[in-house]
Order: structure tokens, then C-alpha cells, then sequence
């Protein structure tokens, strides 16, 4: 009788042994998804960095340039921010009236920012196009 208890004994201690590999197995899944989950968050502010840095340099030639009525010629998504801050009521109106939007379809056609231009379309005021305009991109 005392081999049968003893043989009892060793497959506990091997069910005991056996345990804590499975918890560890589990902690090494649960800390690989925790990895993957930090590098997913790198690579979105990566890809936030890149679009910013891609407005900010983003810079239209000269035959592309958007000219504003009565007004400043325009080359980049900043200089436009600035030059809404400080265009007038008319001159926001004669470019942004009713379904019709310059300044989005320039931002669309130059620059490619169809995001930008979405948001462009959907506001109805000067404040509101400037907001958006700075919304789209973190560097302004």
C-alpha cells in the first residue's frame, strides 16, 4: 500500500507542477497582447505625425496657388488658416456659397486632402472653416 500512496503523492506534485505552467502560459499571452497593443498605438501616432508633417510642408506651385477675391494669394493649408482669420465676411462669401466651396475643392484638387475638404464643405461660416481647417491637421 505504501507505493500506491506514493505514486499518488508524485501525479499531485505533478498536477501541482503542472499548474503554474499553465499561469504562466497565461501571463505570457496576456503581456504579448499587451505588446501588440503599444505598438498599434505607435504606429497611430506615427500615422499622426505623417499627415501633419505633410500639411505642414505641403506647399502648391505656383500655377496652383488659390487667389483670393480682393485679397492675399494663397499657397499652403497654414496660409489659408491665417488668411481666413483675417479675409472679411464678403470675401469668405464670394468663395463659399451655397453648395459651391472654393476653398475645398483647392484643398481637394492641390493638395489631395479629401478629409480637409469634407469637413470644408459641411461648415457654413468663416469661424467654422478655420476650425475645421485646424482640426484636420494637429500642426496648425
Amino acid at each position: 500500500m505504501p507505493t500506491k500512496k506514493t505514486a499518488h503523492t508524485k501525479t499531485s506534485s505533478r498536477a501541482a507542477k503542472k499548474a503554474p505552467a499553465a499561469k504562466r502560459v497565461a501571463a505570457r499571452k496576456s503581456s504579448a497582447k499587451k505588446t501588440s497593443m503599444k505598438k498599434t498605438s505607435r504606429k497611430d501616432t506615427a500615422a499622426e505625425q505623417k499627415q501633419c508633417f505633410a500639411c505642414r510642408d505641403a506647399v502648391a506651385p505656383q500655377e496652383q496657388c488659390f487667389w483670393v477675391y480682393d485679397g492675399p494669394v494663397i499657397d499652403s493649408i497654414t496660409h489659408l488658416i491665417d488668411a481666413l482669420e483675417k479675409m472679411t465676411q464678403h470675401q469668405y462669401s464670394y468663395h463659399a456659397r451655397g453648395e459651391q466651396n472654393d476653398f475645398a475643392v483647392w484643398v481637394r484638387d492641390v493638395f489631395g486632402f479629401d478629409e480637409c475638404a469634407d469637413a470644408l464643405l459641411k461648415v457654413r461660416s468663416k469661424s467654422g472653416a478655420i476650425r475645421a481647417l485646424k482640426a484636420c491637421c494637429a500642426c496648425t
